[in-house]
């Protein structure tokens, strides 16, 4: 029992250490070029993203990156809020990891 309680304190801490920075507004663009490299931008300015005309970047591969520009579509359509979970890069673009219907 012990043995339980120890690893999923464990397994606990190890997911909320992991959690992506989230940042919500709505959907001011987006740009896909021929590399498949999709670029979003927000309303307002995003903290820890370097490049601000287009802070936030995925690769348009896989079925995820499909669903997401569904979702995308979908926000910039209806002028709905938006959240996305990204890695900080204050060098340049902050690579997405999640994105989720905010209202």
């Amino acid at each position: 029992m012990k043995l339980f309680i120890f690893l999923s304190c464990i397994i606990f801490c190890s997911f909320s250490t992991v959690a992506a920075p989230q940042y919500a507004g709505t959907v001011k663009g987006f740009y896909i070029n021929n590399g498949k490299t999709v670029l979003v931008k927000l309303d307002m300015p995003t903290p820890a993203c370097g490049d601000q005309t287009w802070p936030f970047q995925f690769s348009l591969s896989g079925e995820v990156a499909k669903g997401w520009m569904s979702m995308l579509l979908m926000a910039r359509a209806s002028e709905a809020q938006i959240g996305v979970g990204y890695a900080p890069n204050e060098n340049g673009r902050c690579n997405v990891e999640y994105f989720y219907f905010y209202n």
